[in-house]
């Protein structure tokens, strides 16, 4: 499945990526990520402190990595990145707000 990927609540310039067939709800995928990604010891995600608070910074190559290496990694296709920074795509794709 292709889906479009949003980092702005305008909806603008999504990454858009393919994920496998073998993942068929990629909401609670996306849930998993984000324990993973907030998990500073097991996650790839980089981690900094602005101003006395600490934040998490990841991107579309985070989720993808994480899907690829604990959800397909015993499987030949994996997801990847069509185009990054899309000016345009397809409405009727699946979306994730990250």
């Amino acid at each position: 499945m292709i889906i479009n990927c949003f980092y702005d609540e305008e909806e603008q310039y999504p990454d858009i990526v393919y994920i496998p067939k073998e993942v068929d709800d990629v909401i609670s995928l996306q849930e998993d990520f984000f324990k993973w990604v907030f998990d500073e010891e097991k996650s790839n995600a980089k981690f900094t402190e602005f101003t006395g608070m600490k934040g998490c910074s990841y991107d579309t190559e985070n989720f993808l990595y994480w899907i690829n290496e604990f959800f397909l990694s015993k499987k030949a296709d994996k997801a990847y990145i069509v185009e990054k920074n899309a000016s345009q795509w397809d409405l009727t794709n699946e979306k994730l707000f990250f």
